[in-house]
C-alpha cells in the first residue's frame, strides 16, 4: 500500500533526523536503528547540509511555489543519496527546510571519502544545473566516530555553511577548511535563520 510506504519512509526520515540532531529518545537506539532496517557499514559518520540557492520556477510550470519547493526536495535526495550510495551510505532527510544527508563511510574509504564527497558535489550540481537550471551549495563535516558523534558533525557541517553563505566563499566544502581560520564578529546560525524564516511563515 502507497500510503503505508510513504508512512514509513516518512518515520525513518524522521529518525534519522533525530540521529542527526541528537534528539533524546526512550528506546535504546540500536533497537531503533534495527528497527528502521538500517544497516551501517562501518562505525564512520559525517554530515553533508544543502542550502538550495536558487532555481528557475519556469522548470516546473504548473505548480505553485511549495510544490515546486517539495518536488526540488524530492529530486535532489534521490539523486543525492543515488550518487553517495555508489560508494558510501547515504541518507536525506529535512531539518528546519534544511536538506541534510547522513553518510555512513566505508571503511575501505576512510583515505578516499574527501575526493569522494567532492565527486558527489559536483556531479550533483552539474546534474541540476543542466536539468533544472537549479544551484546548491554543499557544506560537509569531519568524519565523526560512533552514533554518539553524528551531532557534532552536524554542527561542523552547519558551520562550514555559516562561513561559505557569510563569506561569499563557495570553494569551501569541508570543515577542516575553515576550523582555526579567524573568527567574524558576524553570529546568526543558519539554523536559527531558518527557524526564524519558520516563525514568519
Amino acid at each position: 500500500n502507497y500510503r503505508l510506504l510513504q508512512q514509513s519512509r516518512a518515520l525513518k526520515s524522521g529518525f534519522i533526523a533525530s540521529l542527526i540532531k541528537g534528539s533524546d529518545r526512550q528506546v535504546p537506539v540500536h533497537e531503533l536503528i534495527s528497527n528502521y532496517d538500517l544497516c551501517f557499514m562501518s562505525d564512520d559518520f559525517l554530515v553533508m547540509v544543502i542550502y538550495i540557492e536558487r532555481y528557475d520556477p519556469s522548470t516546473f510550470q504548473g505548480m505553485d511555489s511549495f510544490t515546486q519547493y517539495k518536488m526540488i526536495q524530492f529530486i535532489i535526495t534521490n539523486v543525492v543519496e543515488e550518487l553517495v550510495g555508489q560508494t558510501n551510505q547515504g541518507y536525506m532527510t529535512e531539518i528546519d527546510d534544511l536538506l541534510v544527508c547522513l553518510v555512513n563511510v566505508k571503511k575501505s574509504g576512510m583515505d578516499e571519502w574527501k575526493n569522494e564527497m567532492l565527486r558527489v558535489i559536483n556531479e550533483s550540481q552539474e546534474f541540476f544545473v543542466e536539468n533544472y537550471k537549479l544551484y546548491f551549495i554543499a557544506a560537509v563535516s569531519n568524519i565523526h566516530m560512533t552514533v554518539d558523534g553524528i551531532p557534532e558533525a552536524y554542527n561542523e557541517a552547519l558551520k562550514t555553511m555559516e562561513y561559505k553563505r557569510v563569506m561569499g566563499i563557495s570553494n569551501i566544502n569541508f570543515y577542516e577548511e575553515i576550523n582555526g581560520l579567524p573568527k567574524t564578529e558576524y553570529y546568526f546560525p543558519l539554523e536559527k535563520e531558518y527557524q526564524l524564516m519558520n516563525c514568519v511563515k
